[in-house]
């Protein structure tokens, strides 16, 4: 039996070509895997694949689920949903191909990020910047020019920078300490607001 498997997996390889986003994915999203299995460098109707998910906890998502296949398109497909989309971090799917009653498992991670894109720095997320750069210019300028209305637009600038914080994260974390940022940041463009407000119906 171990012989045969040798040339299994030598003669019959499987190879697993994700499709180009496939590593990288946002939280609390629906993740549709979409997999190409090659039996000697070709696809095959006679494959079955399943796959099993395990999160950054390595806590079991996915048990040995059947794949379904895509006849027309050669390949196999599985949803991960959403509510199995909890955590940020390194996932595990691992991906058995049967075939002729022999089986190879392939594994591989996949990143689970709050926007679902890759950020090493802060600056490859230029919102958070954004946000708050133009907040303060635009209240620099109000008070400059004692225009209440460019406060309050600033308040709104950074109330939806506080929101967009406690929602993403910064550079992928989102942890208490970034939703207490989102919060200092909040408050700030909620008094910006209310003092706004006071001042614009001083003058009326």
């Amino acid at each position: 039996m171990r012989l045969s498997f040798f040339v299994f997996a030598l003669l019959v390889s499987i190879f697993l070509i994700a499709s180009a986003d496939a590593e990288l994915y946002k939280q609390f999203e629906d993740i549709k895997f979409v997999e190409v299995i090659r039996v000697d460098g070709y696809p095959s109707d006679s494959i079955l694949a399943n796959i099993t998910v395990k999160d950054p906890d390595s806590i079991l998502l996915v048990g040995y689920d059947p794949m379904t296949y895509n006849s027309l398109n050669k390949t196999f497909n599985y949803t991960l949903t959403a509510g199995k989309v909890q955590k940020t971090g390194t996932y595990s799917k691992c991906i058995t191909a049967s075939s002729a009653g022999l089986n190879q498992t392939s594994c591989f991670d996949f990143e689970v990020t709050p926007s679902g894109a890759e950020q090493n720095s802060i600056l490859e997320n230029p919102f958070p910047i954004f946000f708050i750069g133009i907040g303060l210019i635009l209240l620099i300028f109000g008070i400059y020019k004692g225009n209440p209305w460019m406060g309050f637009i600033s308040s709104v600038i950074f109330i939806m920078g506080g929101i967009y914080t406690f929602i993403y994260g910064l550079n992928n974390e989102q942890t208490l300490y970034t939703q207490s940022i989102s919060i200092v940041v909040l408050g700030i463009g909620l008094v910006f607001m209310f003092l706004s407000a006071y001042e614009f119906l001083a003058e009326e």
